[in-house]
Order: structure tokens, then sequence, then C-alpha cells
């Protein structure tokens, strides 16, 4: 694409045609860029997509914004109407929608081509559902979402817990990208957060990681979840009352 410079595993992302590829990264690794991006692929012919971020201000300062920039660097003509917050493509007739996701009722309208999801970690599994569901019309409806992690939530469920946790998925291939993967980053800038331990694992390397106080960062549900024949057990009933942290029965 004209103007556009991706490094090999951005490419790979962009290039991905299965029905929910994820790009999960640190901070600055890219993400939106690499949305935005396979995005304009789309844009050669008639469609409708929709471009969402977890709150209007996020969309409009931040996904928006980085999909704009995109359209000017390639100098893709476009038309902007943004009291309908749409954007029109002239040349081929695609439109794209843009779209708050803090209430996933209202995005219940539209039957869409693709969807794009920025900062997915930080909306609800109904919301990421509700665009899933919006998207089913056009010779391939997909739905890619790029994030940073935040702990264990239903992005680790969806496309680690749950898939294979790297690009090989069959229907949730995830790319993960550390912050020092991004060539256009000055070579100190992860270095110069001063992030450490998990937390720099999460923010620096796209890790989803179990941070201490609510679950245990050395569980792995692989070798610690069994199934076990317990014909002859007796049943015990626990319940720790929990304050700051949830309360837990078992």
């Amino acid at each position: 694409m004209n103007g556009v410079s991706l490094f090999p595993r951005q490419m790979r992302f962009v290039q991905d045609e299965r029905r929910f590829p994820g790009y999960v990264g640190g901070i600055g690794s890219g993400k939106s860029f690499a949305g935005g991006v396979k995005a304009l692929a789309r844009f050669d012919k008639p469609g409708l997509g929709g471009v969402f971020a977890p709150s209007y201000p996020m969309l409009r300062d931040a996904t928006q914004r980085t999909l704009i920039g995109l359209l000017e660097l390639t100098g893709i003509a476009y038309e902007q109407h943004k009291g309908e917050n749409r954007i029109r493509i002239p040349a081929s007739g695609h439109e794209i929608l843009f779209r708050s996701l803090d209430n996933p009722d209202s995005v219940r309208g539209p039957n869409l081509d693709w969807g794009w999801i920025d900062e997915a970690s930080l909306v609800s599994k109904e919301a990421s559902n509700v665009v899933n569901g919006r998207v089913r019309v056009g010779d391939n409806p997909q739905v890619w979402k790029t994030f940073t992690p935040k702990g264990r939530n239903w992005c680790w469920e969806e496309y680690e817990r749950d898939a294979t946790g790297n690009e090989s998925d069959p229907l949730h291939p995830l790319y993960r990208v550390k912050t020092t993967e991004n060539p256009e980053l000055p070579d100190d800038f992860a270095y110069s957060l001063g992030y450490t331990g998990r937390f720099a694992e999460q923010e620096l390397g796209g890790e989803f990681v179990a941070f201490e106080g609510v679950v245990y960062p050395m569980f792995n549900r692989t070798r610690h979840v069994q199934v076990r024949e317990t014909p002859d057990w007796a049943t015990a009933l626990a319940v720790d009352v929990g304050t700051r942290n949830p309360t837990a029965i078992l």
C-alpha cells in the first residue's frame, strides 16, 4: 500500500483472512496502526465497515484519528460526515461507521462487512459479541481486535485459554508484538518507561499476566486442572468473604 510501511508481524496480521484475528501488543507496538491499515485494505470496493472503541473520547482522539491519518498518508480521497460519525470513500462507495461500545445496544442495527475493535481489552465481552454478530455480510466478514492485555479477562479466554495463543489458530489467530519490535520507536523507549516485573510483561511484552492478590500468577490450566473420579468423596462447602478482594465459594 503506497506510503505505508509495515514490519513482518504487522504485515501477516493485515493479510490474515480468518474470522477473528487479534493483535495484542505492548505500548507503542503499532496496534492501532495495523488495525487501520487492515481497514484500508477493504476500501477498494463497496461495503460497510465499523470501527469501534471503548468510549467516544478514545474513538475520537485515537482510533478515528489514526484511520484518517492513514487515509491522508495514502492519498485516498474521503468524505467525512461528522454529524453521523461516518466516512465515505467516493471512489468505491465504501462507508465506515465509527461507534463507541460503552453502550453495546447502540450498535445492534447495521449489517457489516467487517469490524475493528480497538483497545478491545477495555470493552465488555457482551460488546464484543454484539459486534461479532453484526459482521455477517460480504465476501469475507471479519472482526479484528487490537489491544494491550488487561490481566486475564475475556480477551485472554478467547485468544489464549480457549485457543492456541499464537498465529496458527484457525479461528482466533493471535499476533503478539512487543514494544521493542516497532522500528519506528526510539531504541530506548521501552527502557525509559522504567516498567518492571509482571507489569512490564503486560504493558511492554503484550503478555496476559495474572497479578498478585486476586489469582495465583503461577496457575496453569493445563497442568493444574485435571479430571478425577470422586464417587466416594465427601462434600464440603467453604466460603471466604472478601472485602477488597472477591468473595470465593468452594
